[in-house]
């Protein structure tokens, strides 16, 4: 809720119009339910980024701190990350065009991203579970 008011402000700053923020916080079905209808996310928080694309939606992050630009390079969507210190509108929309041109591919790329790191969660995962031994 705290960045709200900067949000609002990057929307005047770049004269942004027609734009739907939701301002979901504390329900993930919800949040994921109204982000799959989305054509292209547009987000500013690292956390609302990582969902969208598990989502299976492509992305533009609006990166505030090193840790998106690392989370967008290991999806292999750096190119869709944009630092908020030196952002444009251009920027923007080079991103928006170039996702909305080539969105099967950017979707289809998302996918597997998003599956190899699934698999690679649950290996892990087994691997721990494998490793604890409980002595009740």
């Amino acid at each position: 809720p705290r960045d709200q008011q900067i949000v609002l402000e990057i929307i005047k700053e770049y004269g942004i119009h027609n734009v739907r923020i939701h301002r979901i916080f504390d329900n993930a079905a919800k949040y994921l339910q109204v982000v799959r209808s989305m054509d292209v996310f547009i987000g500013m928080k690292l956390h609302s980024v990582i969902l969208a694309m598990c989502a299976g939606v492509p992305s533009i992050m609006i990166e505030y701190s090193p840790k998106c630009r690392d989370f967008m390079m290991s999806v292999n969507m750096e190119k869709f990350s944009i630092n908020i210190n030196n952002a444009t509108y251009e920027q923007l929309e080079t991103c928006f065009d170039c996702i909305l041109s080539s969105q099967k591919q950017v979707t289809s790329n998302i996918a597997y991203q998003m599956i190899s790191f699934k698999k690679k969660q649950l290996r892990k995962a087994s691997e721990i579970q494998s490793r604890i031994k409980w002595d009740i």
